[in-house]
């Protein structure tokens, strides 16, 4: 169908200017709570424009059960910010949440949860951060996560979603070449 309608969440949210979503993401919001917020089915469906679906599992096209750290292929180009400049804006913005963290599950598949971003590791080049249970609470334990794998509400969903591609492209060339 093809069909694009353009939204724009409230005071910037998660939608930087006006993105284009699908239909199929309008109908899954139209079902969520309004307590609920959108942001991780308006980047699931950025990715999925991109080619990159978390809620599948993830192998390798040739079958290997095993996959090469996505991290490893993470093109620092499409980077806008260093570090030490997103755990700044992230203080600074002082919201609830700074942003979104993939989880995966032992299946491989993926979620997108809300995180709150505490520092960034140089040592192990990644971020420290909490995240957000399916009730809302931050979690008590936090964990270290790489960039590619951290979307920051300050940046640019369409361009997250391409980096993410890319990283996910490449680690393919290099599984199809092993």
């Amino acid at each position: 169908l093809g069909l694009m309608v353009y939204a724009k969440a409230p005071g910037g949210g998660f939608v930087s200017d006006r993105q284009p979503i699908s239909l199929a993401t309008l109908k899954q919001v139209a079902h969520v709570p309004s307590h609920v917020k959108k942001g991780p089915l308006l980047l699931q469906d950025a990715l999925a424009a991109e080619g990159v679906d978390y809620t599948k599992r993830q192998q390798s096209k040739l079958g290997f059960q095993t996959r090469l750290p996505l991290e490893w292929f993470d093109d620092t180009d499409f980077e806008t910010k260093e570090p030490h400049e997103w755990v700044a804006a992230c203080r600074k913005a002082d919201r609830r949440a700074d942003g979104l963290a993939l989880a995966m599950d032992d299946k491989g598949v993926g979620v997108w949860r809300y995180m709150k971003v505490l520092k960034y590791a140089p040592d192990r080049r990644q971020f420290l951060i909490t995240v957000m249970d399916e009730d809302g609470a931050m979690g008590a334990r936090p964990v270290l996560e790489h960039r590619v794998n951290l979307y920051f509400s300050d940046e640019r969903m369409p361009a997250f979603a391409k980096r993410v591609s890319s990283a996910h492209k490449l680690r393919e060339e290099a599984e199809e070449d092993a």
